[in-house]
């Protein structure tokens, strides 16, 4: 078993059994990594305050092995650098949180979006401009973009399931929890 320390986001956090939880991270040294945190839902949970989305922390991981090999939570303190900045209530950035877990893979570091992720919950941001340039971040730019269908350059939207853009008449045509509104 290896041990490792970083900062971290907390993207989500998910129930497993009765008491556990599986928590998903976003690290400063490591990329995404999921963990399982034992005891995360009981009363005198010390680390389940600490692992609310929007929150950074600083993490310690144990990699496990054998037949449930993966990464457990052993402690969390909340990062003091953003205890000023109430990160747990920027719900505002909600969205963004949510693509950040379901477009990065696991434990493929991306020290750019680190800081984008930093940066942003410092300030104040416009949404649709932030969305533009976390796509930007992974490879997906919306200034040399084109519509998927009919090649239009004015996209509107990123259909995030399939990585491609849509102008706004392809935009109609999808449910709007599917998309990302980027004008």
């Amino acid at each position: 078993m290896r041990e490792f320390f970083t900062r971290a986001l907390v993207l989500e956090r998910k129930d497993l059994g009765e008491v556990d939880g599986l928590v998903f991270f976003f690290t400063q040294d490591y990329g995404k990594i999921v963990a399982r945190a034992k005891g995360l839902r009981k009363i005198k949970s010390k680390l389940s305050g600490h692992l609310q989305p929007l929150k950074f922390v600083k993490v310690r991981f144990l990699r496990l092995a054998g037949p449930n090999d993966g990464f457990a939570v052993v402690d969390c303190l909340e990062d003091e650098r953003f205890r000023d900045y109430q990160t747990h209530k920027r719900f505002d950035l909600l969205p963004l949180v949510s693509l950040v877990n379901q477009m990065t893979m696991e434990l493929e570091a991306d020290k750019k979006l680190w800081f984008f992720l930093e940066e942003i919950f410092r300030r104040s941001f416009d949404l649709k401009e932030t969305l533009r340039a976390f796509l930007k971040i992974l490879g997906f730019d919306p200034e040399k973009a084109s519509c998927f269908f009919c090649h239009r350059k004015e996209v509107t939207s990123f259909l995030w399931e399939d990585h491609i853009f849509l102008c706004a008449q392809h935009s109609l045509k999808v449910p709007s929890n599917k998309i990302i509104s980027i004008k």
